[in-house]
């Protein structure tokens, strides 16, 4: 048996008094002589539903999050229902007594006259703003809370010391502690600050609902229809039992949202809503029209009718239509509109500024246009999707997208909650979508395909040039140096001997020389000597070191693993080439006189050079960004990012990412960033 919490231990205690309260001043109002008829048209009985249903929900919300402070909110408003109704009845009982008996009546009785208007306040002012959390939305709140705050208090001492409010309940019964002034315009004023608080947060409750993403969309969703519920039952004379049932549904209804927000479709259940309501007041409206100017102006209230019933006979249909398909677009986005919103998908690609940018304009553009909790684009054989918004709920539909016949990649769509299957208007609009988005993401599958491509290409010549390396230095390399110093001995003896051949051997020593200085200029030039020394790490120590003591104003640090074993040949050669053109652009155009080398190695290699100079600048001089170009260019090769930026404090930073193999190159949803702009230095 699950365990129940303290919190709505207490809340079950606190809500079975309230109970009790609200029978006992039922029971004593009757017994004053109020039938229940006018009980039951009052706000007596009203609010006393109003405290074991606020006292219910706030035991749901405490029993399933004890943490959550709206279910104390809740608990509150039921604690001062049920005094609202309970105390006047307590205080009618008492003031007849005589002595101290009556006293506490005479005490008690100017808060029996008020209790009710803190109750209205907290309500008015309090739950719409801190739902469904018990917090503020945000910081930007707190002025909004405030005024509600400064209201509630003025609206309560303003009723409590006034002799009007007192009155009303108790005929002819003198104020016990009330003020040289009437103090009821206080309370007019607090009301004024209450409702303005409880518009803002309800209008904010509105803009958090059209901004939110499921399922908190859902959770706001259904707030707005009890509201709107209770206001509808408030406003029009619906009769006493249908206002009491709303009156009950509104706690519950919030505490269900809460909870499980997820059960019904609050989205649909709103449009409808929403777009009823709208129709209602249109009809109610053309028929004021028709009884009161129409009336008139053909000589009776009863043509003027006419005359509205057959206007509204005749456009009721299509008016109903036209409003729903507003409401429906406020609701669900686009989808009652498909051209509109493929006209805007073909809008949102053609400007994407990157190609791998297409996968997640078409995520936005299937979440904004339909309204869905999530949405994803995925490649065939990834494990990831490529682009992906939202959370993802436990019912998606999976659309595939063809281009030439062959599916490029799905289509993955999220179902609303309460939804099993696509309707029939998202499904059309999801199919016009597939068409359109079919090529472009086929273009980006190509564009990915051909960086992998260039990535092992990059990688196969850089392992090609590492063997090629090695068999020169260590094949035809030493085999010329041998024969050199073979010809060198036997010229030297063919000088001893004073034979003929000795400049014929010289010649032949000196092109044996020569061809060895080329095949050490090639092998240089494959690839740098000091990373097959010394490995990457010590190899950029050891040029730190040399800058250091060459330049003497600037000193070059390396911070980073001890050795780097596992690269491939390719990032260890680009990650050197990058580090040697960022270190030569600080000797050159930095004036700093400190520069921090740090390589970092987890899933991708991060390379990162930062000085303490006079950072990039606009100058198109000092090579042209012809060193950034190019180190962006070794970053790219390898499907990696490169960035160049001067720092918030002064200074350049060079970073650059650098995949470690082919295999984990970027998917389509990764941008490869470009050389910076903004600078000269090269």
């Amino acid at each position: 048996m699950p365990t129940v919490s303290r919190a709505a231990r207490i809340a079950t205690v606190v809500t079975a008094a309230c109970t009790l309260a609200v029978v006992l001043g039922l029971l004593l109002a009757v017994r004053a002589g109020h039938p229940f008829a006018e009980l039951a048209t009052g706000s007596e009985l009203r609010q006393s539903v109003l405290a074991p249903a606020f006292g219910v929900a706030a035991i749901l919300v405490l029993r399933g999050q004890p943490a959550n402070r709206f279910g104390w909110l809740l608990l509150t408003e039921a604690v001062l229902n049920a005094v609202t109704v309970s105390l006047v009845g307590v205080v009618d009982e008492l003031l007849p007594f005589p002595g101290l008996v009556g006293t506490i009546g005479e005490v008690l009785a100017p808060v029996a006259a008020s209790i009710w208007l803190p109750a209205v306040g907290f309500g008015l002012g309090w739950i719409a703003l801190l739902y469904p959390t018990g917090k503020l939305p945000s910081r930007r709140w707190r002025p909004v809370l405030w005024l509600a705050a400064l209201g509630l208090a003025a609206l309560s001492l303003g009723g409590l010391f006034s002799r009007e409010f007192l009155v009303d309940v108790f005929p002819g019964l003198a104020h016990p502690y009330a003020p040289g002034w009437e103090t009821a315009p206080v309370a007019f004023v607090g009301l004024i600050a209450i409702v303005g608080a409880g518009v803002a947060s309800v209008v904010g409750l509105v803009v958090r609902w059209w901004r939110a993403e499921p399922p908190q969309r859902g959770q706001l969703g259904w707030f707005l229809v009890a509201l709107f519920g209770l206001f509808v039952t408030g406003l029009f004379s619906v009769g006493w039992l249908l206002s009491l049932a709303m009156t009950v549904a509104f706690p519950l209804c919030l505490a269900a949202a809460v909870l499980r927000h997820g059960w019904f479709d609050g989205d649909l259940l709103l449009s409808r809503t929403v777009g009823y309501a709208l129709v209602s007041l249109l009809i109610v409206g053309v028929f004021a029209f028709g009884v009161g100017v129409l009336g008139r102006t053909l000589g009776g209230a009863g043509v003027g009718a006419v005359v509205a019933a057959v206007a509204v006979a005749v456009f009721l249909a299509p008016v109903r239509e036209a409003v729903q398909r507003i409401t429906d677009r406020a609701v669900y986005g686009e989808r009652r509109d498909p051209y509109t919103a493929m006209t805007r998908l073909g809008e949102r690609l053609a400007t994407a500024p990157h190609p791998d940018e297409v996968p997640a304009t078409v995520v936005e553009t299937v979440r904004r246009s339909l309204r869905v909790p999530y949405a994803a684009v995925s490649f065939p054989g990834d494990s990831a999707p490529a682009a992906d918004a939202g959370e993802r709920p436990e019912i998606c539909h999976e659309v595939p997208l063809h281009s030439a016949g062959s599916l490029v990649a799905t289509l993955v769509v999220g179902l609303r909650p309460g939804q099993r299957a696509l309707d029939v208007a998202d499904a059309t609009l999801l199919s016009a979508f597939s068409a359109q988005v079919g090529p472009a993401v086929a273009a980006v599958q190509l564009t990915h395909d051909l960086r992998r491509s260039r990535e092992r290409i990059v990688l196969a010549r850089e392992e090609e040039r590492r063997r090629l390396r090695r068999d020169l230095h260590d094949g035809l390399g030493p085999a010329l140096a041998g024969m050199a110093l073979g010809i060198g001995a036997a010229a030297r003896t063919a000088q001893r001997e004073g034979s003929s051949l000795t400049d014929l051997l010289g010649g032949l020593e000196g092109e044996a020389r020569s061809g060895l200085n080329e095949v050490r200029r090639i092998v240089h030039d494959l690839r740098p000597a000091a990373l097959d020394e010394l490995g990457l790490m010590a190899a950029l120590r050891q040029h730190a070191e040399t800058v250091t003591v060459r330049d003497g104003g600037l000193k070059v640090t390396v911070t980073g693993p001890a050795e780097l074993d596992t690269l491939p040949a390719a990032v260890e050669v680009a990650a050197y080439r990058i580090v040697m053109e960022a270190v030569t652009n600080t000797v050159r155009h930095a004036h700093a006189g400190n520069c921090r080398i740090s390589i970092d190695l987890e899933d991708r290699l991060t390379i990162r050079v930062a000085d303490d100079g006079v950072g990039l600048t606009r100058k198109a001089g000092q090579g042209g960004g012809v060193g950034l170009a190019s180190m962006a260019e070794r970053a790219a090769e390898l499907g990696g990012a490169f960035d160049a930026a001067t720092a918030p404090e002064g200074g350049t930073v060079i970073t650059a990412v650098l995949h470690v193999s082919a295999q984990e190159g970027p998917t389509p949803r990764e941008e490869t960033a470009e050389p910076s702009t903004a600078g000269g230095a090269a």
